[in-house]
């Protein structure tokens, strides 16, 4: 997904359009899975924390600001909220 899809997805997720979080997880939800699999070193976990993340992005897809790559974006609350279910 480049920039501007995303930007286009997180946009319409923002308003309230629920398939543009299916776009958003069919092109990162492998991604964000790895990264919380990673950190966590348990499956269930790993699947509860995927789902938990794709939950809060629905809720917090009007605070994303362009300009310093999506990805690193994502990946960064993934992170954080796999070592906070570590806490």
């Amino acid at each position: 997904m480049t920039e501007h899809e995303f930007y286009t997805a997180i946009k319409g997720l923002a308003k309230g359009n629920k398939d543009m979080l299916h776009a958003i997880y069919d092109a990162y939800g492998r991604l964000i899975y790895t990264i919380v699999y990673d950190i966590l070193k348990n499956r269930e976990d790993a699947e509860d924390v995927t789902s938990e993340f794709f939950i809060k992005l629905y809720s917090i897809a009007g605070s994303y600001k362009p300009g310093n790559g999506h990805k690193k974006w994502l990946v960064t609350i993934a992170r954080n909220m796999a070592v906070d279910r570590i806490r």
